[in-house]
């Protein structure tokens, strides 16, 4: 079993599959049981055909009954082998009907939990950025007030980068040194 970190949880690759065989493998027994009764159904017409065409040209009466008493025969077992095959071939409807039902719980319930973590997850990114949001509008406040402090303020106000060159004064230095 193959897991996938994801955040906080991780996802069972195992579970999200669906099952491998939903349909019946060709060589099932149902389908060779469809097959047998289609062989035999087949032998079952051949032989009152060639019962009825033996009752044509011969005079031999006992003759044509024996191979019309084992046509009788032949179709009655294809009866009976079609109705395995059909019980059969419900069981394994049965058996992939059920796998699907199986298969559509295990989906729902995925389907359930990760909506969930969705909406989880969507509701903390939501109250992420309200909190940025918030942050921001208190820094531009907070810039606001410090650009009317420094512009505004009666006293020299400068800054200086570490070789001693002024990167900033406010208005009142500038007028001081005679700067526009």
């Amino acid at each position: 079993m193959t897991t996938e970190p994801h955040e906080d949880h991780t996802i069972d690759r195992e579970t999200t599959r669906t099952p491998r065989t939903l349909v019946p493998k060709a060589g099932s027994f149902g389908r060779s049981l469809w097959l047998l009764t289609t062989i035999i159904v087949v032998l079952g017409v051949a032989c009152f055909i060639m019962a009825h065409r033996y009752h044509m040209t011969s005079q031999h009466l006992i003759h044509s009954q024996g191979i019309a008493i084992v046509a009788t025969v032949i179709i009655f077992l294809s009866i009976v082998m079609v109705f395995f095959a059909a019980v059969r071939t419900l069981q394994e409807m049965r058996h992939v009907h059920d796998e699907l039902k199986a298969t559509r719980d295990m989906l729902g319930q995925q389907i359930l939990h990760r909506s969930s973590e969705l909406e989880r997850k969507t509701s903390q990114l939501e109250r992420e950025i309200e909190e940025r949001k918030r942050v921001q509008e208190e820094l531009a406040a907070s810039e606001q007030r410090y650009r009317a402090f420094v512009e505004n303020a009666t006293d020299i106000i400068y800054r200086t980068d570490p070789m001693g060159f002024f990167t900033f004064v406010n208005p009142v230095a500038a007028r001081i040194m005679g700067r526009p």
